[in-house]
């Protein structure tokens, strides 16, 4: 936990600035919310802050980033909470960032974020996962490999099929799924200071 709570103090400088209340997201920003584009990921994370939504704001990160740091939802729910118990103006900074320029190259983008406390590099991976549910409840939602785990099937008459494949838990019956997704989504795994943009990506996020 100590070890996580460095890291969101590593967050907390990301942002010096506006104190004050948060404003709630537009109608526009909850419609918008997604993963699909690096930029959709970021706004979607400080949607999730003005919601104060624990969970949506642990989904904005890496696999990556939850393994390193050893996030889970309870930890993340309690650094959050400390977090801004001691540092009231965080969200407001957050919410009022700015992106100011994007490169992206095979999986990987970094974000040139501004604040009024200075500007940071927000690097984003590319994860592709598989996920489906029964009813309300979630059964599997694993990172897969998507050159392995999807392909392309021509058909009769210039036909052309998507497919993918991924293991359901045991106990599950496949007659009972009633949404089955798979998806490559941004995710943040790791912010920090312009001065250190330069650096090359962590291990986790190079790709091959």
């Amino acid at each position: 936990m100590s070890r996580f709570l460095s890291s969101a103090g590593g967050l907390a400088l990301w942002i010096l600035t506006l104190a004050g209340c948060v404003c709630p997201p537009t109608p526009a920003d909850v419609l918008a919310i997604g993963f699909r584009t690096p930029e959709q990921a970021f706004r979607t994370f400080q949607t999730a802050t003005r919601l104060d939504d624990a969970d949506l704001e642990l989904r904005c990160f890496s696999l990556g980033f939850r393994a390193r740091h050893q996030v889970s939802q309870l930890t993340w729910r309690e650094a959050r909470a400390e977090l801004y118990a001691r540092q009231p103006w965080l969200r407001a900074g957050i919410a009022g960032a700015t992106i100011e320029s994007q490169d992206e190259a095979r999986g990987v983008a970094r974000l040139l974020v501004d604040t009024a406390g200075g500007d940071y590099s927000v690097l984003l991976v590319r994860e592709d996962f598989a996920e489906a549910w029964r009813g309300p409840e979630r059964v599997l939602d694993e990172g897969i490999d998507w050159r392995s785990s999807t392909g392309i099937q021509t058909g009769a008459g210039q036909g052309r099929w998507i497919f993918g494949r991924a293991a359901l838990p045991l106990g599950v019956d496949g007659a009972e799924i009633t949404d089955l997704r798979f998806g490559r989504e941004w995710k943040i795994d790791e912010v920090g200071p312009l001065a250190k943009s330069g650096r090359k990506p962590p291990r986790s996020a190079q790709t091959p």
